[in-house]
């Protein structure tokens, strides 16, 4: 069966035993009643595609329960995660759906529960950093001491990220993130954190739906050649995850202090785009500007795209990129 008849096959499983799952929780909200929900809706969503998680999270709006199908970070199913999402049925009065973990709303009320350990959120420690366009974040917990892998703090640290922030934000607007052992010396707490992401936020933020905010960046790359580029913020798929597919289109300037054959070819590089994709990252190298444009793989945009590059006699190639890395060295 192919993905789009997993995801059919799933809610179609869904819509008929949503009802009994969610009186299921009602009539045992303790771990007997999550652990029979898991026996059913883990096996479900196994077949759907074993590398995505779900949970079940306080409902937003009327819903009295979120159900999550999330790909808890991994690049590679973010698209998948937004299309079973897109495949849901509409809100009801049970449920809601999300295919982000959501951010909780009492940070001073939670607790994660982790190899049988309680995590409570305010007990965590943050020292924080303000990368201009993103956040690095120092995160501690006194239950850390019970995990001395460095792989499990950090695992630990990404839960209490997405549950601080949700995951969405976690992924578009977190820089670095560590997870020591020790406290930090200088140290904030989670409501600390939330501030400063929204600050960082607002920077960036436009009025107009639709509409992205550029950065300017320059720098010097490793060879000593001049590097200037302008980005969209945030640049993270995590944004527009059904953007898999890439198509970059470079050209020679005569001047690369000003060309206007180049600003009349964004112009219709942005054109032939349309409503199927983004223009994210424009970078000039020496005298080598590079157009990097992030489109729906289905759509017609990357005939577009490539068409106007034959027209214009310039190097353009396409590939598959659900995880944004060809524009990583400029986020």
């Amino acid at each position: 069966m192919d993905e789009e008849g997993r995801i059919t096959a799933f809610w179609q499983w869904w819509s008929q035993h949503e009802q009994g799952l969610a009186a299921l929780l009602d009539a045992d909200p303790g771990q007997p009643g999550r652990r029979a929900l898991d026996a059913q809706l883990g096996e479900q969503l196994n077949e759907l595609d074993p590398s995505l998680n779900y949970r079940i999270d306080p409902g937003v709006g009327r819903s009295q329960r979120t159900l999550t199908i999330t790909a808890h970070g991994q690049g590679l199913l973010l698209a998948l995660a937004r299309r079973v999402r897109a495949a849901a049925p509409p809100p009801s009065r049970r449920w809601s759906y999300s295919n982000f973990v959501l951010p909780v709303a009492d940070l001073s009320e939670t607790t994660l529960t982790v190899a049988h350990r309680e995590l409570r959120l305010a007990d965590t420690r943050v020292e924080l950093g303000d990368a201009a366009r993103k956040v690095n974040a120092t995160v501690w917990h006194p239950e850390f001491a019970h995990f001395p892998h460095a792989e499990e703090r950090y695992a630990l640290a990404c839960s209490i990220m997405e549950s601080t922030l949700g995951e969405e934000s976690f992924l578009c607007w977190i820089n670095e993130l560590t997870a020591p052992e020790v406290q930090p010396p200088q140290w904030s707490g989670l409501h600390d954190l939330r501030e400063l992401v929204n600050d960082v936020r607002a920077r960036f933020l436009v009025g107009l739906p639709g509409m992205n905010h550029w950065a300017q960046l320059e720098g010097t790359r490793y060879d000593g050649a001049h590097v200037h580029a302008r980005v969209t913020v945030p640049l993270c798929p995590a944004r527009a995850p059904l953007l898999e597919k890439v198509v970059t289109i470079r050209l020679h300037l005569e001047d690369p202090a000003g060309s206007p054959h180049a600003d009349g070819l964004e112009e219709r590089i942005v054109q032939a785009i349309g409503f199927d994709g983004e223009l994210v990252a424009v970078e000039t190298v020496g005298d080598v500007r590079t157009w990097y444009c992030y489109v729906l793989p289905e759509s017609g945009a990357v005939q577009r795209l490539m068409a106007l590059a034959r027209e214009e006699e310039l190097p353009a190639e396409a590939a598959k990129d659900p995880t944004w890395q060809v524009v990583s060295h400029l986020s």
